[in-house]
């Protein structure tokens, strides 16, 4: 996930904000988000609002059906 991730986060640059969190970086998250496998993705609203989480692979085309419910174009 971590190397999609990274394209995409500079594919969307200025239009979504793509966060990696690693394990070994912040346990805090894991644990707010009831993080229990990975990878785990999470979607927030512009508002901060969580709307969908997925665990394990998530295809970039998923991730982009996900992004234009939210309104992403």
């Amino acid at each position: 996930m971590r190397a999609l991730l990274e394209v995409m986060a500079t594919d969307y640059a200025g239009r979504v904000n793509i966060i990696i969190v690693t394990d070994r970086e912040n346990w805090a998250n894991f644990l707010k988000y009831k993080i229990m496998a990975v990878p785990t993705e999470i979607f927030f609203d512009n508002n901060g609002n969580q709307v969908m989480s997925h665990i394990g692979f998530l295809p970039r085309d998923q991730i982009e059906a996900q992004f234009r419910k939210m309104g992403v174009k």
